[in-house]
């Protein structure tokens, strides 16, 4: 009955009906504070960590390893790096981008607004430190430069091209700052004129991360907006993972609306030791790993693996 709910309500929303596998694929998305050249360092612990959380608990690892992606996107938002964009589409963002430079008395006031109420927003929770370079430096970047936007926001695309997951179902786990892009780049590709090409997202995971904040949110959408804002309908369900003592992790419910309730952030508080807003502490939280995993078994319409069973068993996370 729940999973036959959670596809019936994906599907409804999607309007992509029984054409995307019903199996998912399960996409990690890393945070900052990423050295550029450190890809498959950083890859590891996202997917090692995943890994050893299924064998503790189930005493295996059910999900196949061809079924987990990585999104890679520190090059792109390196606040020392000045690349040129990889993603064809990007070439335009850089045109508009050089464009909006030349006339932009509009757009330096905007940068300001952005860079103080960051500032703000660092001095309010005391952050020194890799939070204060996280929000200042490494999030302005991102919120203000278009061509960094539209370069890291074409990463999930790309990943699930090359992975060939873009006729698949997925399950998107983002990390701190990986929440506000991953979140970016569902709402952007779902406003695509071509139904087909729209992202299937049965759930998206967040650790750890600010994209409830309302001023992260203002520097995404503009500065007139208001929360809550509209969800993308591309999302089924949503968990949202807050570590005790984490200073960089936000509620994410109230920042949002969405027609279908069981489609709004539901915010979980955890417990982990040790570094606060480590990914692979989040991930070595079962209540996290439950949340994942329940998504994939219960998305099973034909075969699953038998431990399945005892996730099943256990429920979702609410």
């Amino acid at each position: 009955m729940l999973r036959s709910a959670l596809l019936f309500a994906f599907f409804a929303t999607s309007g992509l009906g029984q054409t995307r596998s019903a199996t998912p694929a399960i996409v990690f998305v890393h945070g900052r504070n990423q050295p550029i050249d450190s890809l498959e360092a950083v890859r590891a612990i996202f997917l090692g960590s995943f890994d050893r959380a299924q064998k503790q608990w189930l005493g295996e690892a059910i999900v196949p390893a061809g079924d987990l992606g990585f999104v890679w996107y520190a090059d792109a938002i390196d606040p020392n790096s000045d690349r040129i964009p990889t993603s064809g589409s990007c070439n335009f963002a850089e045109d508009m981008s050089r464009a909006a430079e030349d006339m932009s008395t509009a757009a330096e006031a905007r940068r300001g607004d952005i860079r103080d109420d960051l500032m703000g927003l660092a001095t309010s929770l005391h952050l020194d430190g890799l939070g204060l370079r996280i929000l200042t430096a490494d999030t302005y970047k991102y919120l203000t430069s278009t061509v960094t936007r539209c370069e890291a926001d074409s990463r999930l695309a790309g990943e699930l091209s090359n992975r060939g997951f873009s006729d698949r179902l997925i399950i998107v786990v983002a990390h701190s700052m990986g929440g506000i892009v991953s979140f970016a780049s569902i709402k952007r590709n779902a406003e695509s004129l071509t139904p087909a090409n729209r992202f299937s997202v049965l759930r998206l995971v967040t650790i750890g991360t600010q994209v409830g904040v309302p001023v992260i949110l203002k520097g995404l959408l503009g500065s007139y907006v208001q929360t809550p804002v509209a969800e993308p309908l591309s999302i089924a369900s949503w968990r949202n993972f807050i570590n005790q003592g984490d200073k960089l992790a936000f509620p994410a419910r109230a920042s949002f609306k969405a027609t279908n309730a069981d489609r709004l952030p539901v915010d979980i508080r955890i417990n982990t030791p040790g570094e606060r807003h480590s990914a692979a502490n989040y991930l070595a939280d079962r209540r996290v790993v439950r949340a994942i995993l329940w998504a994939w078994c219960t998305s099973q319409l034909t075969s699953k693996p038998a431990k399945c069973a005892v996730v099943e068993e256990q429920g979702d996370v609410r």
